[in-house]
């Protein structure tokens, strides 16, 4: 068994695989709210039936997510958030080497999910393989049923847009994601920001006060 398969499946059903274990399925039933590789892994894998690991989860789109420590050293990465906060990884240089060679993640440039602030860092940040993390809405998605052949899709029309824009303006994210069937990352797509775009703070181009 290599390692993408342990990391999949919980010790017990490694240990006695002809047994089984009420962990075991429940870990494939239930997908927590920011889930692990090995959690999003084991949920797809018991919805499809198909093998998944971390460079297939990319290749479909999603983006990890991590957790950032306070560091007393640079503050100003962190706002008012002295408990640390959520990051997305968002430059592709990173996401792309973390999926061809499958180890830790060495993040360069990320945006805190609080605020949308874009956030640099050099020579980067290294993030366990562990502490990456996807958001259920954007795992769920890749069950959805797929897009009819080109020519009979679904269209985003003005109209459609529209209500999609109205919705997401009352409602969370999250919430959005899920009255519209897509994920956190398409609505970005659909409704970029109009605020200009800000250069991404840098430990190295601020002075830290």
């Amino acid at each position: 068994m290599n390692a993408v398969e342990k990391q999949v499946f919980p010790a017990c059903l490694l240990a006695h695989p002809e047994q089984g274990c009420t962990e075991g399925v429940l870990m494939m039933n239930y997908l927590p709210k920011d889930a692990s590789v090995a959690q999003a892994c084991t949920w797809l894998q018991n919805k499809t039936g198909e093998a998944w690991d971390l460079s297939r989860l990319i290749e479909c789109g999603l983006t990890p997510y991590f957790w950032l420590d306070y560091s007393p050293e640079h503050p100003a990465l962190f706002g008012d958030r002295v408990e640390g906060c959520e990051a997305r990884m968002m430059f592709q240089g990173d996401i792309r080497r973390l999926q061809f060679v499958g180890a830790d993640a060495l993040v360069t440039m990320f945006i805190r999910t609080h605020d949308g602030q874009k956030i640099m860092t050099k020579p980067g940040i290294p993030v366990p393989l562990a502490e990456l993390r996807f958001k259920r809405e954007d795992v769920v998605s890749l069950t959805a049923t797929p897009a009819p052949a080109e020519g009979t899709s679904k269209k985003w029309t003005p109209e459609k847009l529209a209500e999609l824009k109205a919705y997401r303006a009352a409602n969370t994210m999250e919430a959005t994601a899920a009255k519209f069937g897509i994920s956190q990352q398409r609505i970005r797509e659909l409704l970029p920001s109009g605020k200009p775009q800000k250069k991404p703070y840098s430990v190295f181009t601020h002075r830290i006060k």
